[in-house]
């Protein structure tokens, strides 16, 4: 399993639609978009521009396309920054 940063992430991404555009590539465990510090109870949350998602590469070389995919590409007019997320 790997964890991917995305970074540039448009606002109004919602979980689902993150998790959606990842699961050609593999099959996608788990994820979040981190909600603002500044968020309050009564209003919705805002995401902080940034998310992880976690998956399983379907073959060898899924990982490489997904990567080949999004790194650099726009959604919603955002630029997108993935990154394969440092083992700990």
């Amino acid at each position: 399993m790997v964890r991917l940063f995305i970074g540039g992430l448009p606002a109004q991404v919602t979980l689902k639609d993150l998790l959606g555009r990842f699961a050609p590539f593999g099959k996608v465990t788990g994820g979040e978009i981190p909600a603002s510090k500044a968020t309050t109870s009564d209003s919705l949350q805002d995401s902080r521009g940034f998310a992880y998602v976690d998956f399983e590469p379907r073959d060898s070389t899924a990982l490489h396309r997904c990567l080949s995919a999004y790194n650099g590409c726009s959604w919603s007019g955002s630029k997108l920054r993935v990154e394969l997320q440092a083992q700990r």
